[in-house]
């Protein structure tokens, strides 16, 4: 799962130009909430969203690039 938002997030900042991007998951969904987390994205709070409670997530493009060099260079330090 976390390669396919890896992947999501990539187009999104790279392909489509967005400045930052929002994920929504139902409160009790820990998996969602842990991909959310692992991919650098921050909790915003929980609100109701069509009538059901869900949390909200925002990762911005500088975060994001700041992030993708900051695994690259985890990787790279992980190899030497």
């Amino acid at each position: 799962m976390t390669e396919a938002a890896t992947a999501s997030l990539d187009y999104g900042f790279t392909t489509a130009g967005l400045e930052h991007i929002i994920a929504l998951a139902v409160p009790e969904n820990g998996a969602s909430r842990r991909v959310m987390e692992k991919l650098g994205m921050r909790y915003d709070y929980t609100g109701e969203f069509y009538g059901r409670p869900l949390v909200h997530y925002t990762i911005t493009k500088s975060a994001w690039a700041a992030a993708r060099r900051a695994k690259k260079k985890a990787t790279k330090n992980k190899s030497a």
